[in-house]
């Protein structure tokens, strides 16, 4: 046990006793870590009144001599952005030489939309400057400068995040069943087939529409027959008896009655009855319902091969694509058996699963942007329903959102991701991602004096509160605290922060207390 014990512990103790070693090493021998100060260049190379803390010569250290650089008047805190010395709402504060122009972003209204970091109130590190002995040693540090602009490649979105799956519009999905019972003749669609509004995919073979029509056709020759009859009794009227008269009467209403009972039934399975029936012959009537509902190329087909009266057409309700097939030719089927499944795909729907806390930010008309999970084209769409419920299990709230496909890429059942866009910005102050550091409390940038080129003039950078809006992978939008035309640093923003940090040690905290 002992011995398993030193296993785990000896690495540990090694370290301990080479820390120590190297400590004893560098008490005896006088080295030290390199400071700030000598990144610049070699010692021997600097005057001997160096000011080490601050990286200059002595007597041009603008922190050590605040009469070679004096600070002026502090503007304080605006109270439109909450953040101290702000260029927007103070001019004079802005490192730009000639007048500043003001961003064009509604900076309030970007700060009012969702939580953004503000600066501590406590924190001093916005008097702080950044000294470097000359401009080559600012190079040889590895400092390297970025324009602040307001024209950035491509715009700054605030959005929110979540999951989503696609789906057909269910009111766009019909599930097609033969409204009478048989045999299914012929199937003349498959799966992915597109079809239009009323196309034919198949034909029943059904004796309850072989009856209903020769019923029809017989109501139409039984009217015409009996009205000839009560024609001739009228022109015969003075020899004729009353009463056989009205029996004509009454058998052609009942003739009637039967015509417009069987015209009925096959207007409720959804025929169409061709005009003038009535004045065809008996032969005449049977072959014009023989093919009943068909196109006529169909029924042209048929007639040459086919003999009943009794098939019945299925019709698509809707156009889209056959997505689904149940049934195949030959097999029986009665009224209530599902025969195929056809989808309008040219608009999907998106169910986003946004988070309960994300959930105050959604909005009817909001836009929507989409990506699927397996890669392709994005896709945007608009909120049309938000749930009033939230998920038990998940804690999230379903959102729908319309999505446009009329190329048919997109696919039902698919996953991916959604943004929410709550704001959209083109004209967003944005500096690169490594210019913004945190120093312990706020969030800072480091802007370049205006008379950095000046000769004669002190090589310094001044600390600069900033409260941040949207990020992308590259760069993030600075809401106040910049304005279009300074100069902050970007690459080498971090060593900036750490002589910042380091000079002060044994000050207080970074808050400057």
């Amino acid at each position: 046990m002992f011995i398993n014990r030193a296993r785990v512990y000896l690495p540990t103790l090694l370290a301990f006793a080479l820390l120590a070693s190297v400590g004893v090493l560098g008490h005896a021998t006088g080295w030290k870590l390199p400071k700030f100060s000598q990144w610049h260049g070699s010692a021997k190379d600097k005057p001997a009144e160096w000011c080490d803390e601050h990286a200059v010569a002595e007597a041009e250290c603008i922190d050590c001599n605040p009469d070679l650089m004096p600070r002026g008047k502090e503007f304080g805190k605006c109270a439109l952005h909450k953040v101290r010395e702000c260029p927007a709402c103070f001019p004079a504060a802005a490192q730009v030489n000639g007048p500043s122009s003001r961003p064009k972003v509604d900076a309030a209204a970007a700060l009012e939309l969702m939580p953004r970091a503000e600066p501590n109130p406590i924190c001093k590190m916005y008097q702080r400057r950044i000294q470097f002995a000359s401009v080559e040693a600012v190079s040889k540090a590895g400092i390297q400068v970025y324009a602040v602009t307001d024209r950035p490649e491509k715009p700054m979105i605030d959005a929110v995040s979540a999951h989503g799956e696609i789906t057909y519009d269910p009111t766009k999905v019909v599930r097609i069943t033969s409204r009478v019972p048989g045999t299914l003749w012929e199937v003349l669609k498959s799966v992915g087939q597109r079809v239009d509004r009323g196309e034919v995919l198949a034909l029943v073979d059904a004796a309850d529409i072989g009856k209903i029509k020769t019923e029809y056709a017989n109501a139409l020759v039984q009217v015409h027959l009996k009205t000839r009859v009560l024609a001739g009794l009228r022109s015969a009227s003075g020899v004729v008896a009353e009463n056989r008269l009205r029996e004509a009467e009454a058998a052609v209403e009942e003739a009637r009655l039967r015509q417009v009972t069987s015209e009925q039934s096959l207007l409720n399975l959804g025929f169409t009855l061709p005009n003038g029936l009535e004045k065809l012959s008996a032969r005449e009537i049977v072959h014009s319902l023989r093919f009943l509902g068909m196109p006529s190329q169909m029924a042209a087909r048929l007639d040459a091969s086919v003999a009943t009266a009794n098939l019945f057409p299925v019709r698509a309700p809707q156009a889209g694509v056959v997505v689904s097939m149940e049934v195949v030719t030959g097999e029986v089927v009665e009224a209530s058996k599902l025969l195929m499944v056809v989808a309008d795909p040219s608009v999907m729907w998106l169910t986003l699963h946004v988070r309960q806390e994300d959930s105050r930010y959604l909005a009817l008309g909001r836009p929507v942007r989409f990506v699927p999970d397996s890669g392709g084209v994005e896709r945007e769409g608009k909120i049309s329903w938000i749930s009033t419920a939230v998920e038990d299990k998940t804690r999230t709230v379903k959102v729908r959102v319309d999505l446009p496909n009329a190329d048919g890429k997109l696919r039902a059942n698919t996953f991916g991701s959604g943004v929410i866009i709550l704001r959209q910005e083109p004209n967003a102050v944005t500096v690169p991602l490594d210019a913004v550091q945190w120093e312990g409390c706020c969030n800072i940038v480091f802007v370049r004096d205006k008379n950095y080129f000046v000769k004669g003039s002190p090589k310094f950078f001044h600390v600069r509160q900033v409260r941040l809006g949207a990020k992308d992978d590259r760069n993030v939008e600075i809401l106040a605290g910049l304005v279009p035309g300074e100069i902050v640093v970007d690459k080498g923003a971090a060593v900036l922060r750490g002589q910042l940090l380091r000079a002060n040690l044994g000050k207080g905290c970074a808050c400057g207390h």
